[in-house]
């Protein structure tokens, strides 16, 4: 709360004053006094500057010796003890379920999520435009993913999945019914509106836009036990039951992919879907067709109906229909206990996987932190002729040391390429400004800004610089975004303004061409950054002897470093 109170090393104790008044909850203020400490926790990471300098000037074991040393491998060397009596109580857990049957049980696990993962790449097929647009008419009764198997693909993908288990997870999606209205195409992709049963929705008859059902609704099955009063505009009201629908149909907004089956079946739908009773009517034929099929609502045949003809989707559903005959003649087939053992087999697996997790953190906790890291990101160096073969360091990592405000490699690339050499220095100082200004991975193509055409082409010669040293980095396994998102990171949105700035404009002319959003304050931070780097590279120039490179950079900070960017204080 108040950090310390007291001088240090001359008052034994300080005083914290709290301004509280009656309408503070006493449950706050209590935290506020005797809560506790947030845990600290190492952000310590490995960066080529600091490789490359350790090297040098200590080399090449000095960098195992930091790691060693650091508070990130005290704290990892302590929860040793702790995941060692994890990996314990996993596997005591993971031994204390028994499994009847075990083998035919996973034999049968197995075939029912290969069977899955086969009738999710099936959707795909049913699901492309060339093959679905043309039954998505009026009336059609279709199943609706909750949720977007792309995704859930992805959601899997990055928490760590595997390929297949990222796609049992996408086949896994439950659907819910319902009867397309219209669908209409947004650029490339299709966009459907159905009509379902959802709650908390917005405003009658809206349309919310594309995505996951689930995180804007809650989807109710055909069986939710509940009712719904209508108003109807002559003044009474009308209750209807569970058997004719359950909560209040809305008009909802799904792309392509997110649709799971097409039926045969087409119900009439109404143009006008505003009122509540129109929609109430539709969804109400959808549960009475549900009703009449208690074996399954008749589907669109993909050779007869659609017209499938392709040798790939031939071969898929050949296999489908043979794994499906595998499952009817498998012995725990339509066993009354079959959903017991596979609950139980689920958990064991459960509890396997976690063992597993638990002993590979073990793993890891006993060796070096990074120690795999530091040999790929060594490897990335040798590549690029920042170190030679017996880890001496070149000229290339002479400079690369001095760089640590800005992407170190792919600044040295620059410089070595001799871009800085060839552009006048405001054209300088805009590059600079897009080696500073760095995103993560959600960094978008940057087609749509605007930039005058010396920035362009500077930009893209950064964008191939960055294109070299993440190509490397991805085949020496330090990149875990792809290339196309590596060189993304590196943003132009400062450029244009930055090289005002560099040319004498006043302050308040170059924040009207400021990125939309960003504050006076972000565009003093970032312009005085950039007098960072500029220093840090006039300073590898002198170190390298190339006396004309470094003046010119001391031009550029002259340039820069002016008015009240660098003002001492913004109030005067």
């Amino acid at each position: 709360m108040s950090g310390r109170a007291g001088r240090r090393g001359l008052d034994d104790r300080g005083l914290v004053v709290l301004m509280m008044d009656e309408r503070m909850d006493p449950s706050i203020a209590k935290g506020m006094l005797h809560g506790r400490s947030d845990p600290l926790n190492s952000a310590f990471r490995l960066h080529y500057p600091m490789i490359l300098n350790l090297t040098r000037m200590e080399g090449g074991d000095e960098c195992e010796k930091l790691i060693k040393r650091s508070f990130k491998q005290f704290q990892t060397d302590r929860e040793i003890p702790k995941l060692i009596k994890r990996c314990a109580e996993l596997a005591a857990l993971r031994d204390a379920v028994a499994v009847p049957d075990n083998e035919q049980v996973e034999e049968y696990v197995n075939l029912r999520d290969t069977l899955c993962v086969l009738r999710g790449e099936m959707r795909g097929w049913l699901n492309h435009p060339d093959n679905a647009i043309q039954f998505l008419q009026v009336g059609r009764c279709v199943k609706v993913c909750v949720l977007d198997p792309r995704q859930v693909a992805d959601e899997a993908t990055s928490a760590g999945e595997d390929g297949g288990s990222a796609q049992l997870a996408a086949a896994s999606v439950a659907s819910e019914w319902g009867c397309v209205v219209k669908h209409e195409r947004d650029g490339s992709e299709y966009l459907i509106d159905v009509v379902m049963n959802v709650e908390e929705a917005v405003n009658n008859g809206s349309r919310p836009r594309k995505g996951n059902l689930q995180s804007r609704f809650k989807v109710r099955p055909m069986g939710w036990d509940g009712k719904t009063r209508l108003e109807h505009e002559d003044g009474h009201d009308e209750t209807w039951s569970p058997g004719d629908v359950t909560v209040e149909p809305r008009v909802v907004q799904v792309p392509l992919s997110q649709i799971d089956n097409l039926s045969s079946v087409r119900i009439y739908a109404p143009k006008e879907l505003v009122s509540i009773e129109s929609r109430m009517r539709v969804q109400r034929a959808v549960n009475e067709v549900v009703r009449r099929f208690p074996d399954g609502v008749p589907m669109l045949s993909p050779e007869t109906d659609m017209r499938i003809d392709v040798d790939n989707f031939r071969k898929l559903k050949k296999r489908i229909d043979g794994l499906e005959a595998m499952m009817n003649r498998h012995p725990l087939h339509g066993s009354p206990d079959l959903d017991g053992k596979v609950s139980l087999f689920a958990k064991r697996r459960e509890l396997t996987l976690q063992h597993k997790i638990a002993k590979r953190r073990l793993k890891v906790a006993q060796g070096m932190i990074h120690k795999d890291d530091l040999r790929h990101m060594h490897r990335v160096l040798r590549r690029l002729n920042y170190t030679d073969e017996d880890g001496v360091v070149a000229m290339k990592g002479r400079v690369a040391c001095e760089i640590t405000s800005a992407d170190a490699l792919v600044t040295t690339e620059l410089v070595f390429d001799g871009l800085f050499k060839e552009l006048p220095p405001d054209l300088c100082v805009a590059v600079v400004a897009s080696l500073t200004e760095r995103v993560g991975s959600a960094g978008k193509e940057p087609k749509d800004i605007k930039m005058s055409v010396e920035c362009k082409e500077a930009y893209e010669k950064v964008r191939v610089a960055a294109q070299i040293v993440g190509k490397q980095m991805q085949e020496c396994q330090c990149l875990d975004i792809s290339i196309n998102d590596f060189m993304n990171s590196f943003r132009p949105e400062m450029m244009e303004l930055t090289r005002e700035w560099a040319k004498g404009t006043k302050f308040e002319t170059c924040m009207k061409i400021a990125p939309r959003g960003m504050y006076e304050g972000s565009v003093v931070r970032s312009i005085r950054r950039i007098n960072e780097v500029l220093w840090q590279l006039k300073g590898a120039m002198s170190i390298v002897g190339d006396a004309e490179l470094a003046d010119k950079f001391e031009e550029c900070q002259a340039m820069v470093k002016r008015d009240i960017v660098f003002a001492d204080s913004l109030f005067l």
